[in-house]
């Protein structure tokens, strides 16, 4: 008996340890990896900048588009302006609301927002993809998933920003390979592109430049239960009331703003049904008559092209440079408008 309360207590202090670490740990990354810290931060030291600066807004898919190359074009035809890459993982509409008096501050000539077809649902999400599904059989102790999926829908409610708990086992090996190593590298932040927070699958241009995939490769990855839960537009999405907001505050600033809807692979395209597609473009129909915002499509563009990387992003290697090349064209076009 004494035994026993002897390895008990043993291993409570260890759990304890353990567990006291791991907290102090996470906080110390938390604040490393601090969205909020290096938005003010960049914004406050680029408000009485002198730069024509165009900004280019929106998630993973805004984070693929090099930006100095696209700067380096505009310079060689006569463009002296400086763009940068603040795209964001989760960096949609309702997510810029937060530094829009910030960005707006430091005045840039434009900006360019990326929409897709994922931004206008309402409710959050949790993938079941490739998930087996089973009878689960009763238990005393609480259904881990629904526990999730409730703390999930609390953490939304109150805004609060739940990168590190969209894949708890991610942020944990995160948190223990930044502590024993530098990855400094593998956020690929710069003073051009300072807010990404995505890792090495579609961040970094050197690990993500390998050979597209092909029509069947592409096929296989998209799942269409996911893109019906996913591509489900709603004219009272918070985004899109969101989006209004940003591009009215910028209007009303006489920053020239403008809609770039993000590529996708004809897979993808071909996995939404016409009336969900209909309804998006109704939708940003409805933004544009509200905003009178001018809107790029460049969803289909690319579609049949050799240029994907995965379902949602263009490669990095030369065939996916006609990304730029487009990006390069608009920002003339609204230039000389």
């Amino acid at each position: 008996m004494e035994d026993n309360i002897k390895v008990s207590l043993a291993v409570f202090i260890i759990l304890l340890g353990a567990t006291i670490s791991l907290y102090f740990v996470n906080e110390w990354h938390r604040n490393e990896y601090d969205p909020q810290k290096w938005q003010s931060e960049w914004y406050s030291e680029h408000v009485n900048s002198n730069e024509k600066m165009v900004y280019l807004l929106g998630d993973s898919r805004i984070i693929r588009i090099n930006e100095t190359r696209v700067t380096n074009d505009l310079l060689i035809d006569g463009y002296d302006f400086t763009v940068y890459d603040l795209g964001a993982v989760g960096g949609e509409a309702e997510y810029r609301l937060q530094y829009l008096d910030e960005m707006i501050a430091t005045k840039p000539e434009i900006v360019i927002f990326g929409i897709d077809f994922e931004d206008f649902r309402i409710g959050s999400y949790i993938s079941t993809s490739n998930v087996q599904s089973f009878e689960k059989p009763e238990s005393p102790l609480p259904d881990p998933e629904r526990f999730f999926q409730n703390e999930i829908k609390i953490i939304d409610d109150l805004g609060i920003d739940r990168y590190n708990f969209n894949n708890p086992k991610l942020t944990t090996l995160e948190i223990i390979a930044y502590n024993i190593q530098d990855i400094s590298w593998w956020a690929q932040r710069s003073e051009t592109q300072p807010f990404a927070r995505e890792w090495v699958n579609t961040g970094n241009y050197e690990l993500a430049s390998g050979s597209p995939l092909t029509s069947e490769q592409l096929s296989e990855l998209v799942n269409v239960q996911d893109v019906l839960i996913l591509v489900n537009p709603d004219e009272d999405s918070p985004a899109k009331h969101a989006l209004e907001e940003v591009i009215k505050e910028c209007q009303k600033n006489n920053i020239k703003i403008v809609l770039v809807t993000m590529p996708r692979p004809q897979a993808y395209l071909d996995a939404i049904p016409d009336e969900r597609k209909d309804k998006y473009f109704e939708l940003l129909n409805t933004i544009h008559e509200n905003t009178d915002v001018k809107i790029y499509y460049l969803h289909d563009k690319y579609a049949n092209l050799d240029v994907w990387w995965d379902i949602g992003h263009v490669t990095g290697s030369p065939s996916g440079q006609i990304y730029n090349d487009d990006i390069v064209k608009i920002i003339k076009d609204e230039v000389n408008s």
